[in-house]
């Protein structure tokens, strides 16, 4: 799995940096976890 960090949200348009690693496939969905929303 992909990991990256948010750089801005403009409406329906999520900017994701993915410097640390390989780009994810395209049309991939995103998971962003929440704090007392982790899936186990």
């Amino acid at each position: 799995m992909n990991q990256g960090t948010i750089v801005q949200i403009i409406g329906p348009v999520v900017d994701i940096d993915f410097s640390g690693g390989a780009l994810p496939a395209i049309l991939n969905a995103v998971n962003m976890p929440f704090p007392g929303n982790e899936v186990h």
